[in-house]
């Protein structure tokens, strides 16, 4: 269900996002202009890779699995649950029509921070899960995004937003590097 919840509001916000503005060209404010096919398809298409069995072993999390419910049109994402308890991290490389700052526009509080030394924002899933949740997105030199969410599923006690967003910059900043090092 936390799955389905990160996806539904990162479609619905992302794609709500793109419409808002328009240009006389009639495609969205910020979005280079490419063929339809070209925009939708260069998404990560293997986001599982993302994180090595290293980072992964440093993360506290198994092997990923790809998430079936992904309503982002052309965006694979991976779900990595923790191996001791009911944390769960979810990352993709979204693709380029999706765009940084949508996401400032479309999410509660966002703030915007570096992340390996690229230009990103972090933000909540929603403010009701905030003090438990972080969403991170970089934008990447080629302009697609890197995403990352952790959800500590063990409710609010001990949790903070900060201490979500730490562990989330630590997971993107893997995923940034294995992207780059491509």
């Amino acid at each position: 269900m936390r799955t389905l919840l990160f996806l539904v509001v990162l479609s619905s916000s992302l794609v709500a996002g793109c419409g808002v503005a328009e240009v006389a060209t009639g495609q969205p404010r910020g979005v280079e202009t490419q063929t339809p096919s070209e925009s939708l398809t260069d998404g990560e298409p293997e986001p599982c890779e993302l994180l090595e069995a290293a980072q992964r072993g440093r993360l506290g999390v198994g092997p990923g699995r790809e998430s079936d419910q992904t309503p982002l049109e052309g965006a694979v994402i991976c779900n990595w649950n923790a191996i001791s308890g009911p944390d769960t991290f979810q990352a993709g490389v979204l693709p380029s029509r999706y765009q940084l700052d949508n996401v400032s526009r479309s999410y509660p509080d966002p703030q915007d921070l570096t992340v390996s030394g690229l230009r990103g924002v972090s933000t909540s899933q929603r403010a009701s899960v905030a003090n438990r949740s972080c969403m991170i997105f970089a934008l990447l030199s080629d302009g697609r995004l890197a995403a990352v969410s952790y959800f500590r599923n063990g409710g609010p006690n001990g949790s903070t937003h900060d201490a979500s967003c730490a562990k989330a910059t630590i997971a993107l900043e893997m995923v940034v590097a294995t992207v780059q090092a491509r």
